[in-house]
Formats: C-alpha cells, sequence, structure tokens
C-alpha cells in the first residue's frame, strides 16, 4: 500500500515518458507502480487512450515541475462520463 505517494516523471529519449509512483522516495528505483507512456496517435482501443492521456498528464507535470505554469483553460467543466464517445 502506497501511503505517500511521490510520482516522479522521465523523459525518455525516444520521447516517451517513464512514470513511477513510489511511497515517499524521490528514487525512481523505488518505484511501486511503473509505466512507459507515449503518444498512440492513431489508438485504436480503451488502452491506448488511457497511455496517451497518461501521455500528456506526463508532459504537463514536466512542464509545471520547470516552471511552465499556465493557468488551466476556461470553460465550462463537466464530468466525462457525461461525454459521448464518437466512433470513427
Amino acid at each position: 500500500m502506497i501511503n505517500n505517494p511521490k510520482v516522479i516523471v522521465m523523459e525518455r529519449p525516444s520521447g516517451d515518458f517513464a512514470i513511477a509512483v513510489t511511497d515517499g522516495s524521490s528514487d525512481f528505483h523505488d518505484a511501486q507502480m511503473m509505466v512507459v507512456a507515449s503518444h498512440k496517435e492513431n489508438g485504436e482501443d480503451f488502452i491506448d487512450t488511457m497511455e496517451s492521456v497518461l501521455f500528456f498528464a506526463a508532459k504537463r507535470i514536466l512542464e509545471l515541475e520547470k516552471g511552465g505554469y499556465s493557468p488551466p483553460p476556461l470553460g465550462e467543466g463537466r464530468d466525462v462520463s457525461l461525454v459521448p464517445i464518437q466512433k470513427s
């Protein structure tokens, strides 16, 4: 069980991200959970979509850590369960 989650994001030379969750440690090797996320531009299933979302979240985390904060866009927030899924 993770009581003190710390998320560590590392950009890899291939352009994807390695993301680790530790129990309070700053050492990537102490990860309790670890995943690699890349942008699946033509993803066709839920797993590809989730990996792409994680990719952009990791990218944003790194921007924020580097001091690149920008406020979230203005708009009407809504529950994602209300957004219809479009199939192509």
